[in-house]
């Protein structure tokens, strides 16, 4: 599911120009198929399409532009971009184009179906209770020896420092956070961010800082975070309210940070953040 890997499955997909079904392996076809339902439950936020568009603003395997995309390009890349230009099929697995220029990106749920895979490796040897963690995203089953529930931190969302902002009690369920506050640069006087709105084309600016969603695995989990994240405080609570989400959304408001989260997610927050040297 690598774009930085030429001969992996999703990359030999976005290099053919053609319209035919694609075979794949059956986890793509089943990732690609969720990436799917996930857009449609965030109303287009959540695409896995987007990926010319994060090439062309610098967050894909290529270099950096030297300048910033102009809207004609940003014009020319949209063709190809949009999930109902994508079709994914789980028997025979495979994936189609309905745009030859068409890309897909899974960073943002790859490595949630990653921790999940682990967990299933971990499942299968008969292990019951453990703590499965990648770059950020977990998932837990079971307990910790004590019998309590594994202690989760939410990183804060400040630069220049390493904080956690809350803590929560996990167990059978994952989480992951999205947030703009560590992937961007500054080029021309602006800060550019890696959320590319798939509608518009150009960096997601809202008043969103970061999101945390917990759910029953961890390729949902991310991909939620990611949908939401985009979508802004507003329309990313109605979404959680409406598919009755567990999530909970750093705002800016008011010059400062705000906490704010789902009934759901509420009552996993435990009273105090972990403190240094506690266990997971």
């Amino acid at each position: 599911m690598s774009t930085y890997i030429a001969t992996s499955e999703l990359s030999r997909f976005n290099d053919q120009q053609s319209t035919d079904w694609f075979a794949v392996s059956s986890e793509t076809a089943a990732v690609v198929a969720l990436a799917l339902e996930i857009n449609a439950q965030t109303d287009g936020a959540f695409d896995v399409t987007v990926g010319p568009l994060v090439d062309l603003w610098g967050f894909g395997p290529q270099r950096r532009p030297a300048q910033l995309p102009t809207e004609a390009d940003i014009a020319r890349t949209l063709e190809f971009v949009g999930s109902d230009k994508l079709e994914a099929r789980l028997a025979p697995p495979a994936l189609r184009k309905l745009a030859g220029g068409l890309r897909v990106d899974l960073s943002a749920i790859a490595k949630g179906h990653g921790v999940d895979r682990v967990a299933g490796v971990l499942e299968g040897l008969g292990i019951d209770a453990y703590f499965v963690e990648i770059g950020g995203e977990v998932r837990t089953q079971g307990r910790r020896l004590d019998g309590e529930a594994w202690r989760v931190g939410i990183e804060k969302p400040a630069e220049g420092e390493r904080a956690v902002q809350n803590a929560v009690g996990l167990y059978d369920q994952a989480l992951a956070t999205s947030g703009n506050y560590r992937n961007f640069y500054e080029q021309d006087g602006k800060r550019i961010n890696h959320f590319i709105d798939p509608k518009t084309g150009f960096p997601v600016e809202n008043d969103l800082v970061s999101v945390s969603v917990i759910a029953d695995n961890c390729a949902l989990a991310d991909a939620l975070a990611t949908g939401l994240m985009a979508s802004g405080y507003d329309k990313s609570l109605r979404i959680a309210e409406i598919h009755n989400l567990a999530a909970m959304m750093i705002v800016k408001k008011n010059g400062g940070l705000e906490v704010m989260a789902t009934a759901q997610f509420e009552k996993l927050i435990l009273p105090s953040p972990t403190v240094e040297g506690d266990k997971p």
